[in-house]
């Protein structure tokens, strides 16, 4: 019998399951199309119920998915694993996504093992699975803690897990915990840890895991694990202790230690941590927070003690803000070691007004400890969402339990009907012009306006970059006067962009947007007026190659001689490095191979002698392999693309090296070598082998250059791991119908979106 009292009959043995297959023999079929038959009159609507309604038996929701994976049957799993009403149904009995997602991920298992067909299949679930994921990303931390107070636990549980990003699963989980040790469920507390731990080891910043890890080694403390509470704060700090980045890890040292302390009740070893950092600021903050710690926990002789330290400390802080800002920490530091007189004698010698008056509230209302009954934060950005869970948890500490739950039903509403401009924007333009490609100029027109609308709701810096990919959807629609508007529409956005070198990154993108519709004048007129050299160089050479591209030689070589010129210009060694291989590709591009490969070799030696960060080392080497194949050297290609993948290889931060290995990927398969891009794709993994879904650029661009039959399998793998949106380019180019079938079936599926909770693309 389960928890939830029902009975569940199961075979007691696997071989035992093995002799009821044989014994039942060919009749095992036609049991299954009567359970097809059965699972149809729940799937379709009729004048008794709607499609998968609440007395859906519980196998057609769990179970059945199974039988169609272990029978083979990819085409139907697909179909049931994308059914919309019955992904609502699953919603409403578990209390989340993690079912419907499961269904979606067994499915593409099974598609990617079919080596004839599928992949409009597979597009179709990476869509679905984008859509679920997306919907809750806005999901706060505190949300499903307030479904445990309220008593919903399968909810609260299904919820949580569903948050796609590892830092705010493992803050949902550490919520529930604190839910479940202040109702007294310490067993339930445990369990609840161990998931919230699992969470947390996946976190790939080392800073929010080391901080994940000991916010939930307090919790263990709080339920008496104390001997599991060291071994998560200790993990912690050797997280910690381990980043590279001197700040950061002081930071994080910092915010570490004082939780070491409450988790561990080692405030010796926590105090040696923090006077381990030698930055006065970060010090400052650390003794601070273990003055508090020993406040909350009685201990005001050592609060005392820290707070003077942490007072002499601040004082050394030789910038006048910061050291303002750690006193005013150490202001309620003093005041909960005791001494207000002290405390407000800190804080009214503040010179800024702001951190004057947050210093004499700390001195007025001294609080000790972390307070822990305080749920963490979330990195939900859906201000609705977070007001409304807020309140929910305020209502539900207040007992008011039916304005709680309404509140947490709206807040779960906004949460999932938030649709990020950004992401929706740039997968509409991505499919715009893979409907282009196909030559569906009519569709890519609709969806291209669309992704127009979208961006109007980004920061400007996005606004820019997608507008500039919205005018090339256009474009390749033929429709250049509607392109010159977009790109009119993008300068102006360009003009409040405030950061010089985000500016100048965006007038190069946008110049480029402007010399694919057709106003050439424009295009160079933008690109000779930012003010970076480096980048200014690269906008000359990226309109040198769209040029060519567009078979204008005459102007491919004028534009590609002023990049030769503008790169001589250039008296900084690092900048002229990373702009040479783009040079590289323009002089070839033009037609110039003999100049390219005097370049090329000119720019492989300063990569190497003036080029000192690892990264850019490893970009400017993979666009020099992409430089030599443009020119047909497919030979000097590789070799070139072997010796990025080398230096990338070095490179310490995982997700600094993942970006490099993607980049090295798209070089080595444009030297010809599908093989050796798919090998680097699959190296792409966290130390733990988990699957980044950088991979999934990697492998269509290995598709794009492979054989028909193995790029149908690369590309099912691409749609598996990463977005659905990546790999149209690529996919367009190599399967045009199927791209045709998808735009006409997404465009299907638009009017069902309008007041859905999952309208993200």
């Amino acid at each position: 019998m389960r928890n939830d009292g029902h009975y569940v009959y199961l075979l007691g043995h696997e071989e035992l399951q093995q002799a009821a297959i044989h014994y039942l023999g060919p009749r095992l079929n036609a049991y299954r199309e009567r359970i097809h038959a059965w699972a149809d009159t729940y799937r379709t609507t009729n004048d008794r119920q709607p499609a998968w309604p609440p007395q859906t038996p519980e196998y057609l929701l769990a179970g059945y998915p199974h039988m169609l994976a272990d029978t083979g049957e990819p085409h139907r799993l697909t179909a049931l694993a994308t059914d919309r009403a019955r992904q609502r149904r699953l919603f409403d009995v578990t209390g989340g996504d993690t079912a419907a997602l499961a269904d979606i991920a067994t499915a593409s298992t099974l598609i990617g093992q079919q080596h004839d067909s599928g992949l409009l299949a597979a597009l179709r679930l990476s869509w679905h699975r984008d859509q679920l994921v997306g919907r809750n990303t806005q999901i706060p931390a505190q949300l499903p803690a307030v479904w445990a107070a309220l008593g919903q636990h399968v909810r609260a549980e299904g919820l949580a897990r569903s948050i796609p990003a590892a830092i705010s699963q493992a803050a949902a989980f550490t919520n529930l915990v604190r839910v479940a040790t202040a109702a007294g469920d310490y067993e339930y507390a445990r369990t609840l840890i161990t998931i919230a731990e699992q969470a947390a080891y996946t976190i790939t910043d080392p800073s929010l895991r080391a901080s994940a890890l000991v916010h939930i080694a307090e919790e263990a403390a709080a339920v008496g694990d104390d001997e599991h509470a060291r071994t998560l704060a200790m993990a912690a700090v050797d997280i910690a202790d381990a980043i590279t980045h001197a700040d950061a890890r002081a930071f994080i040292l910092a915010h570490v230690a004082s939780r070491v302390a409450a988790a561990t009740g080692d405030r010796e070893h926590a105090e040696h941590i923090v006077n381990a950092i030698s930055d006065p600021d970060r010090r400052g903050m650390g003794l601070t927070d273990l003055a508090l710690e020993a406040a909350g926990a009685g201990d005001y002789n050592r609060a005392r003690t820290l707070a003077a330290r942490a007072e002499r400390t601040a004082r050394t802080i030789p910038h006048p803000f910061r050291r303002e800002d750690v006193l005013a920490g150490v202001a309620g530091a003093v005041a909960a070691a005791g001494d207000h007189e002290h405390a407000v004698h800190i804080a009214k010698a503040i010179t800024d007004p702001d951190i004057r008056r947050r210093a004499l509230n700390a001195s007025a209302t001294p609080t000790g400890g972390h307070e822990r009954a305080q749920l963490l934060d979330s990195y939900s950005t859906n201000y609705t969402a977070r007001t409304q869970t807020d309140e929910a948890w305020a209502a539900a500490a207040a007992g008011d339990y039916e304005r709680a739950q309404m509140l947490a039903t709206q807040a779960e509403h906004a949460a999932h009907t938030t649709m990020e401009p950004k992401d929706q924007a740039t997968a509409l333009t991505r499919l715009a012009r893979a409907a282009a490609t196909v030559g569906d100029y009519e569709r890519a027109r609709v969806l291209a306006t669309q992704a127009e609308h979208a961006a109007r709701g980004t920061r400007s810096i996005d606004q820019v970059r997608i507008l500039a990919d919205v005018a090339r959807a256009i474009a390749a629609t033929g429709d250049h006067e509607g392109a010159q508007t977009v790109v009119t529409h993008a300068e102006r956005s360009a003009d409040s962009i405030v950061k010089p070198d985000s500016c100048a990154y965006a007038l190069a993108n946008l110049a480029q947007a402007a010399a694919t519709a057709g106003d050439h004048e424009r295009a160079e007129r933008i690109a000779r007026n930012i003010t970076d050299p480096g980048v200014r160089t690269c906008a000359l050479a990226d309109l040198a190659l769209e040029a060519a591209g567009a078979g204008d030689h005459q102007r491919a070589r004028t534009l590609a001689v002023q990049a030769e010129h503008a790169v001589n210009t250039i008296t900084e060694p690092q900048t002229q490095a990373r702009a040479l291989p783009k040079v590289v590709q323009a002089v070839a591009a033009a037609g110039d191979h003999e100049q390219a490969r005097t370049l090329a070799t000119v720019a492989e030696r300063t990569a190497y002698t003036s080029i000192t960060i690892s990264a850019a080392r490893a970009r400017a080497l993979a666009e020099l392999a992409q430089a030599a194949a443009t020119a047909g050297d497919h030979g000097r290609a590789r070799t070139l693309a072997a010796h990025a993948e080398r230096v990338a290889r070095s490179i310490e931060g995982p997700r600094i090296q993942i970006r490099m290995l993607v980049n090295v990927a798209g070089a080595v398969a444009a030297a010809g070598c599908p093989e050796h891009a798919e090998r680097i794709a699959r190296m792409i993994t966290g130390p733990d082998g988990r699957v980044y879904k950088e991979r999934a650029q990697a492998l269509a661009w290995a598709a794009g250059a492979a054989e028909p039959s193995r790029a149908h399998q690369l590309f099912t793998e691409a749609l598996a791991v990463g977005s659905w949106s990546i790999p149209l380019q690529e996919l367009a180019s190599v399967n045009p119908m199927i791209i045709s079938l998808f735009v006409a079936e997404f465009m299907s599926e638009l009017p069902q979106l309008e007041g859905e909770p999952t309208a993200t693309f």
